[in-house]
C-alpha cells in the first residue's frame, strides 16, 4: 500500500480506492485464498520468480501488504526489506516472519538508510495511489537504487488510469530507463492493447543527486524527529541550523531554540575562519544539527560542515516536514537580522523562550497536531477549558465530556479525519486560522452508509484565549456542511 498527498505534505492521506479496499476486504480472508490457491497447484509465486531471476539480492519490496512475495524471497536466500503504509498488513506480514526486515513507511517521502540493485512493486502499487503521488513514489524508489540497479513493476493497465506511456514518462524523468517488458510475471511476450504489463527499469551507472545524498548519509548517522527532540532535552549546547527560507519559517514555524542559516551562507556562518560566523557555533566538538523542509539538502548541508571540521554534524530526516508530522512543537520564526554591512552580518535565532503570542500559536499548532493524531488527552491539554462552537452547524460542545463525545461521534463517520493548515493570523486574545478538512465517508453519518469517498473542505477556526493565559479557551469553526456532503454524493 501507498499513500497520497492531500496537501502540504506529500503522502498526507490514502487514496479513496485504497480505503474502499481495505474496508471490503478481510485480511485474514485475503491470507486464506492465497492458501487455498498454493493447495490447488495453482502458481502464487509468479513476482518472486521474475524478481529472484533479477539477481540476488538485497531487494527492496515496496507496497510489500502482508510480505507474501517478501518471504518467498527470503526463502530463496535472498535479502528483502518489506515497506508498506499500512500497519495491519505490516503487522500480518510480521507475525508470518519475525525475523525479516519491516518498516510502516510512506512510499512517497521514506528515506531509508540503504540502497538496492533491486526494487520491486510486485502488486497493483501504483493503482492504489492518488494520480498526484505517482511521481513522488517513483521519484522515492528511484533514489534508493544503485548506480545500473533496476525497479520491477507490475499493474494493470485500465482506462483511463496510469498507461504505460505515462508510466515510461514517469521512470524517465527520474533517469530510469526501459529495459525489459512482458504482459505477466512469467514472462509472456508483451501485446499491445493488454490489460497488464510487467516492466523493468534500469538507473543509469551515472553519478546522480542520489548518489551524492547517498554518500553524504553514510558518513554519519542522522536523527529521527524524535531522537532530535531527545538530544535537544539532553544537550543544551547543540545548534540546531534552520536553512529553509523566511517564506516556509513563516508559513511552518520553526523549532524553538533553532539558528536561521540560509542555505547560501551555511558555511559562512559557522566557519570561524569567515569572520562572520554565528556566536551559537562554539566550537568543532560541538553538536549540530541541520534542518531543512523535507531532508534533502539538509544531508549535503551537513557533509559539508563535516569537511570544514564540525565532525559531530548531521541532518533531520524528514526535515520540518517530519518533525511536524511527528506531533512535535514549532514556534513562531523571529526573522530579525543585522544587515548595516559586511562586518556586522548576523543571524537571529530564534527565542528559546517564545513571549505569549508565540506560545499561544505554538499552543495552536500542537492542538492541531494532537487531533490529526487522534490524541484526545493532548487536545484536551491544550484547553484552558475544552469548548468547540460549530458555526456551521449551530452545535456547541462544552466541558469535557461533551468535548470527547464530540471527538467520538465525528470520528466515527470518518475515522481518518484531519486538517491541514493553509494561514494562521494573530489578533490580541485570538489566532485565526485558515484551514481544509479532510476524510474518508468510512462510518455511518447519521441515515447514511458510508461511501467511501473524500472531501476536503476550506474552513476558518478562531481559538480564543483567556487574557495573558496560553492555553484555548474556545475553538470556534467556520464552514459550510453542504460543501462536505456534497463531495460524499449526499448534498
Amino acid at each position: 500500500m501507498t499513500s497520497s498527498s492531500g496537501g502540504d505534505e506529500p503522502g498526507a492521506d490514502v487514496s479513496e480506492r485504497w480505503a474502499a479496499w481495505r474496508r471490503d476486504v478481510d485480511l485474514d480472508e485475503y491470507e486464506a485464498r492465497w492458501a487455498r490457491m498454493a493447495a490447488a497447484g495453482q502458481v502464487v509465486h509468479g513476482e518472486a520468480d521474475l524478481i529472484a531471476s533479477l539477481g540476488p539480492g538485497p531487494v527492496l519490496d515496496a507496497g510489500c501488504g502482508t510480505g507474501r512475495v517478501a518471504i518467498e524471497l527470503a526463502r530463496r536466500g535472498i535479502d528483502v526489506l518489506g515497506v508498506d503504509l499500512d500497519p495491519d498488513m505490516i503487522a500480518v506480514a510480521r507475525a508470518k516472519a519475525p525475523t525479516l526486515s519491516w518498516l510502516v513507511a510512506d512510499l512517497a517521502t521514506m528515506q531509508l538508510d540503504r540502497r538496492f540493485p533491486i526494487v520491486a512493486m510486485a502488486g497493483n502499487v501504483l493503482l492504489f495511489a492518488r494520480p498526484a503521488d505517482h511521481r513522488l513514489i517513483v521519484h522515492t524508489l528511484a533514489s534508493h537504487l544503485e548506480p545500473g540497479g533496476r525497479m520491477v513493476a507490475g499493474f494493470s493497465l485500465e482506462p483511463g488510469g496510469l498507461g504505460l506511456d505515462g508510466y515510461d514518462e514517469l521512470c524517465r524523468s527520474c533517469g530510469l530507463v526501459l529495459d525489459e517488458r512482458w504482459s505477466t510475471w512469467d514472462r509472456r511476450p508483451f501485446v499491445a492493447g493488454g490489460g497488464y504489463h510487467v516492466s523493468v527499469h534500469r538507473r543509469t551507472e551515472r553519478e546522480t543527486v542520489h548518489d551524492l545524498l547517498a554518500a553524504a548519509r553514510q558518513e554519519a548517522p542522522r536523527l529521527t524527529p524524535e531522537a532530535l527532540r531527545d538530544e535537544l532535552d539532553a544537550d543544551p549546547g547543540m545548534v540546531v541550523l534552520d536553512t529553509r527560507t523566511p517564506t516556509d519559517r513563516d508559513r511552518f514555524g520553526v523549532i524553538a531554540g533553532s539558528v536561521h542559516a540560509p542555505r547560501t551562507v551555511l558555511e559562512w556562518a559557522v566557519d570561524p575562519a569567515s569572520g562572520y560566523h554565528h556566536p551559537a557555533v562554539t566550537g568543532f566538538d560541538q553538536r549540530i544539527v541541520v534542518v531543512c523542509h523535507e531532508g534533502y539538502s539538509s544531508s549535503l548541508a551537513a557533509q559539508s560542515l563535516r569537511r570544514l571540521g564540525f565532525h559531530r554534524a548531521t541532518d533531520l530526516v524528514g526535515g520540518v516536514a517530519a518533525w511536524r508530522a511527528a506531533g512535535l512543537p514549532l514556534v513562531a520564526p523571529d526573522h530579525e537580522r543585522i544587515s548595516s554591512g559586511r562586518a556586522t552580518s548576523t543571524l537571529t535565532p530564534a527565542s528559546p523562550r517564545p513571549d505569549l503570542r508565540a506560545r499561544r500559536e505554538a499552543t495552536v499548532r500542537e492542538h492541531m497536531a494532537a487531533e490529526n493524531r487522534r490524541d484526545v488527552e493532548a487536545t484536551m491539554a491544550t484547553f484552558a477549558h475544552p469548548r468547540y462552537e460549530l458555526i456551521g452547524t449551530g452545535q456547541v460542545f462544552d466541558g469535557e465530556d461533551e468535548v470527547r463525545e464530540y471527538f467520538r461521534r465525528s470520528r466515527t463517520p470518518f475515522p481518518d479525519q484531519r486538517n491541514e493548515l493553509v494561514a494562521l493570523h494573530h489578533g490580541e486574545d485570538a489566532i485565526v486560522v485558515e484551514l481544509d478538512l479532510l476524510g474518508t465517508h468510512l462510518g455511518p453519518l447519521g441515515d447514511h452508509q458510508p461511501t467511501g469517498r473524500t472531501f476536503r473542505a476550506r474552513m476558518a477556526a478562531v481559538f480564543t484565549f483567556p487574557p495573558a493565559e496560553d492555553r484555548i479557551s474556545c475553538e470556534r469553526v467556520y464552514f459550510d456542511p453542504g460543501t462536505i456532503l456534497r463531495q460524499l454524493g449526499l448534498g
